[in-house]
């Protein structure tokens, strides 16, 4: 990958299934008229390098990656969020913040429900 990164691929922000719940109620009951716009994420950038290293750790999967050699036209190397406002007004935060960490709660979660439910 040719990205101008730590690592050469992209930089991105991944949120845990539960902490996007926990974000959309904490505005629920903080509904505003208008109502507010809000970045939601941990606010800590991840290669995707990174992510799919820390998947083959946590479920011991020899994940097969096709790596991409060019950037997609208009795709930005690095991109996160800035969650400051919705903590702020509401209180909210990210509880998984390290990847690894998340993996492993979401793992375990997909292994006691094999038919995802």
């Amino acid at each position: 990958t040719n990205r101008p990164t730590r690592d050469g691929s992209c930089i991105r922000d991944y949120i845990h299934v539960t902490d996007l719940i926990a974000a959309h109620v904490k505005v629920f009951h903080s509904l505003s008229n208008p109502p507010a716009v809000y970045n939601v994420g941990t606010g800590k950038g991840v290669t995707v390098k990174e992510f799919v290293d820390a998947c083959k750790k946590v479920t011991g999967v020899d994940i097969k990656v096709t790596e991409q050699r060019h950037a997609r036209p208009g795709d930005y190397p690095e991109m996160w969020a800035v969650p400051e406002k919705i903590s702020r007004e509401t209180g909210w935060a990210a509880r998984y913040i390290d990847i690894e960490e998340g993996l492993k709660h979401a793992w375990t979660w997909r292994k006691a429900h094999p038919k995802g439910y």
